[in-house]
């Protein structure tokens, strides 16, 4: 075998040492990389369980507000029917008085104008008859007053139903635009850290 020239020796140690450094500076980048990478993924995630948070307690608020509008319309619409069938029934109860009134005034002006007690028999028929279509009258306006009330009651109904609705739609929108315009930031900061 022939022996080893001391420029090949040279060569040979020189291109040893190179290929180490080369693989020593591979290793260092790939470890560099593999580090900036986990950085990366450890800041999406913590920006993942930030904005998750944020958009939970988004949604929380509202949800309480939403809630709380709503009782507060409901509670509103009840008050609001109370007092009108009270206004309602009292109006009734003060004309149907008003009424009971005047017959009592009848009966007496009637008892003074005949003096006759055989009349009273004759008289007692007409005032029984009167009270009978004294009777039906006040059933009509109770029956008419409850037919209001249902009008009033299915009104109310309708309009706290469309203002509900409005208002969520309305929520919706928003909420919808908040989620877009948090994922339009959220692909800026990722292509920010790709571009670092």
């Amino acid at each position: 075998m022939a022996p080893t020239e001391p420029e090949d020796a040279v060569t040979k140690a020189y291109t040893l040492r190179k290929n180490d450094v080369l693989t020593d500076s591979a290793n260092n980048l790939i470890t560099t990389y593999t580090s900036k990478m986990k950085r990366v993924e450890d800041d999406m995630k913590q920006f993942q369980n930030t904005y998750d948070l944020q958009m939970n307690g988004m949604k929380k608020q509202i949800d309480e507000l939403f809630t709380t509008i709503k009782n507060d319309i409901n509670s509103e619409a009840k008050q609001i029917e109370i007092i009108i069938k009270n206004q309602l029934i009292n109006a009734n109860k003060s004309y149907m008085n008003k009424i009971e009134e005047r017959f009592d005034k009848i009966e007496e002006y009637i008892f003074k104008w005949i003096g006759v007690e055989q009349m009273e028999e004759k008289f007692n028929k007409q005032l029984n008859n009167m009270k009978g279509d004294l009777i039906k009258l006040q059933t009509t306006l109770t029956s008419n007053v409850e037919e209001d009330v249902k009008l009033i009651e299915q009104s109310v109904k309708a309009y706290l139903y469309n203002e509900n609705k409005e208002f969520i739609n309305k929520t919706e929108e928003r909420f919808k635009i908040i989620g877009l315009k948090q994922r339009q930031q959220q692909d800026k900061d990722v292509k920010k850290r790709k571009i670092n």
